[in-house]
Parts: C-alpha cells; sequence; structure tokens
C-alpha cells in the first residue's frame, strides 16, 4: 500500500490575498511531517510525493516563498529524514509517554540500528530517553527546524548503569557477553559481574581494575565458577590469570576453557572408551577430565580462552552452557562403593563445565574399570549442594517461588 498525492501548500486561503498563499513555517512544517508520519504509522510501504520541483514541492521554483530556484526545501529535508534513513527498513513501536513529541521508529534488517523520526511542535524543549533494544556503541543527531535544515550532532554513548539492556544483561542467564568497546565513561569493574562467569569488553583505553573484562583480546584476570551462569564468549581471548572454582566430593567430571594446572592434593584422569582411568599431569582446554579431590577446589591457568562444544561422537561430553539431559544419558556417580555412570531415569539439566557420558548400554548403573581411584567415601546426598534449574536449563535460587516446574538435583519438582 502506498499514497501519491500532490499536497500542495495553504491551498484554502484567499487566492486574492498572494501573500496567504506563501510558504508559513508554522502552518506547513508539522502538517506536512505529520501526514508523512501518519502514512508510517498505518503501515504505508510508500510515500510518492507529486512534482518534484515546486513551491509545494521537494526543491523550490522561486515562487510562493518556498526558495530560490531549485533550492530543497523545508518539506524536501523533512522527506529526507524518512527516504534516507529508514528506507528498507521495519517500524517498530515507540512510545514517547507524556511527553508532546510525536514520531516513528524503525529497526535495521540487520536489528542493529534504531532511527528514529520524532517532532515537537511546541516551543519547549523536550528532554527524552530512548530505551533502545541494544547496548548503543554511537549515534548521531540531524535536525530541521526553521533555521537549520538536517544538522548533524554526535550523540554521547557514555555508560549508564541503569540502562535497560545492562539490568537485562544481568538477569538474563542466556545473556554471556556484553560489547562495551565503543562506549565511554566506563568504570574500571562492575559489580554485577562478580560470580557471573559473563565477560565485557571494554574500549581500548580502559583502566580496567575488575575481573572478567576484555580490553581488545586480553583480560588480565577472568574467574569462573561451577556455580555461575553460562559462559559462551563471542570470540576467543588472552587472560593473564584464570581461576575456575568447583566443589568435588570424591569426584567429579569436569571440562575447562583453558590449560590448567591440577591444584595441590587433587588428581586428574582421562577416560578412556574403556572407561580405563588415565592420570595426567596437566588439564588440556576443552577435555573432559574426572578429578579426584574433596572440598573446594581451585583450577588456575593462563592463555587462551575460549568456547567449545564437545562433538555429538564422542562418548564424554562436556558443556559451558547448561544443557538438557534425557533418559538415555548417563552421569558419574558413586553406588556400592564403587564409581561408575547411572542411567539417567528421568530429564534434568546439565550445569556449567560438568560433563556427561553416552554409553552404548542399557546398563542402569555401568563402573569405571579401574582401582586407581583412591577415595572411596563421598559426601551424603543430603550434605552435597542443591542445584535448581527452569525447564530452559537456567539455574535460579535453590527455592524457587514462581509457579512452575523446575528440576531440582536431577529431580522433577512442582511449584504451585
Amino acid at each position: 500500500m502506498h499514497s501519491m498525492t500532490e499536497y500542495l501548500i495553504n491551498w484554502n486561503e484567499n487566492k486574492a490575498d498572494a501573500e496567504k498563499r506563501n510558504y508559513d513555517f508554522s502552518k506547513d512544517f508539522f502538517d506536512f511531517f505529520r501526514a508523512i508520519n501518519t502514512c508510517m504509522l498505518s503501515d504505508f510501504n510508500a510515500w510518492v510525493h507529486y512534482a518534484a520541483k515546486r513551491y509545494y514541492a521537494l526543491l523550490g521554483d522561486g515562487t510562493t516563498g518556498a526558495g530560490s530556484s531549485g533550492s530543497i526545501t523545508k518539506r524536501g529535508y523533512i522527506m529526507a529524514h524518512f527516504a534516507k534513513f529508514v528506507t528498507g527498513m521495519t517500524r517498530i513501536d515507540i512510545d514517547f509517554g507524556a511527553t508532546p513529541l510525536e514520531g516513528s521508529a524503525f529497526l535495521s534488517q540487520t536489528g542493529d540500528t534504531v532511527v528514529a523520526v520524532v517532532a515537537n511542535a511546541t516551543d519547549e524543549e523536550a528532554p527524552v530517553t530512548l530505551d533502545l533494544p541494544f547496548y548503543t556503541q554511537k549515534g548521531e543527531l540531524l535536525s530541521t527546524t526553521k533555521t537549520k535544515s538536517m544538522t548533524a550532532a554526535t550523540l554521547s554513548g557514555d555508560y549508564v548503569e541503569d540502562d535497560s539492556y545492562v539490568q537485562e544483561f544481568t538477569t538474563d542467564a542466556l545473556c554471556t557477553s556484553l560489547d562495551m568497546s565503543a562506549c565511554s565513561s566506563c568504570p574500571s569493574s562492575f559489580p554485577w559481574l562478580q560470580g557471573t562467569n559473563r565477560v565485557v569488553w571494554m574500549p581500548d583505553d580502559t583502566n580496567v581494575g575488575g575481573a572478567n573484562l576484555i580490553v581488545g583480546d586480553q583480560c588480565r584476570q577472568l574467574e569462573l565458577s561451577t556455580n555461575g551462569s553460562a559462559f559462551r564468549p563471542v570470540r576467543s581471548f588472552q587472560a593473564d590469570k584464570i581461576t575456575l572454582t568447583t566443589t568435588v566430593n570424591g569426584c567429579r567430571l569436569l571440562m575447562l576453557p583453558f590449560n590448567a594446572v591440577i591444584p595441590e592434593g587433587a588428581k586428574a584422569y582421562t577416560i578412556g572408551d574403556d572407561l580405563t582411568l588415565t592420570q595426567m599431569r596437566s588439564i588440556p582446554a576443552h577435555t573432559p577430565v574426572l578429578i579426584e579431590a574433596e572440598g573446594e577446589v581451585v583450577f588456575t591457568g593462563q592463555g587462551e580462552v575460549g568456547y567449545f562444544t564437545s562433538p555429538l561422537t564422542d562418548m564424554f561430553r562436556g558443556t559451558y552452557t547448561p544443557i538438557p539431559l534425557y533418559t538415555s544419558d548417563y552421569l558419574l556417580d558413586y553406588q556400592n562403593g564403587q564409581w561408575g555412570f547411572r542411567r539417567l531415569d528421568a530429564p534434568t539439566t546439565l550445569g556449567v563445565f560438568d560433563v556427561y557420558a553416552a554409553l552404548n548400554s542399557q546398563a542402569a548403573f555401568v563402573p569405571i574399570a579401574s582401582d586407581a581411584l583412591s577415595i572411596s567415601t563421598i559426601t551424603s546426598e543430603s550434605e552435597m549442594p542443591v542445584k535448581v534449574f527452569d525447564l530452559q536449563g537456567r539455574q535460579i535460587s535453590a527455592q524457587p517461588q514462581k509457579p512452575g516446574i523446575y528440576i531440582k538435583s536431577g529431580k522433577k519438582i512442582v511449584v504451585k
């Protein structure tokens, strides 16, 4: 649907009074803007303006107060705000609240640019904050007024702590990386990053003081935990110091996103396809390993860090994000004085940095074929940390309050 019109100026004025037929900014400027904007809000896909060069067109013809012949009229600039910047975009909702502003907004096909064409027909300034659907890296303001025609100014990209995108990033477990490399006035650390496994890319001139902040491709200190949220950086980077903290009750299967040193008092093994163990001297990145230890264990390392997904052809598969497991999958367990793999009898969710097994077996329990493990007792289930996930695999508080179905310690629970 489109609109084509010969949109005249002051057509109803007295023809005998030539001055009244002249272009009048106060009468035409906002009327013409509203005409185009109304078409946009009505989901028209085109505005075809009759006459390119006329006193009521995009270029003046030297008559009726519209400017010299060939000069761009105010109507031309109004149309340019739409034609130059929103062509090919999709209109999205925009809410101006109680302000006198009016206009429309558009999202680019790539989903990373928003254009808002806004008018203020009053004599008073109307301050407004545009809450965009992504963290703003840069922006440009072009203004057309009675005395200006598409005058450009650069918008600030200052970091704002209560920006809704930052708030959504800190509360949504699926958000794992935030690129603020083009932002200004960034602090040296962010309290909301602590214990989350998330990372933030910072501007090159940032004096980084906190953990999990990356400048370029370099991170001074990366802090990870099996109790944190998903770890999924958008690209690999280098870290001067890395720690990953976990709790081990006898044995635990893990996969780490970096080359790690085996902590004192702990042992690490690879597991062969025949379920035999081979002790290791260090832990390579992205490799499922069995850790033998008691209590809190902190792995350390340095160097390249990145995201990885175990191939589905592997027998042992690690994850850096929570994933669903099904009744054909196996988890490490301790039964009748022996470590092995227990076949799941109900769906559950695998936590971050954990590992599961895909065994070609129907047995309820498959023991590890090795006597190398020295630990023969484990902490009782009641003493183990309780993890609760929703059905989207997101870890939540141990006592969910919102009604729904959850997975708690591998078992389905219903909160009404």
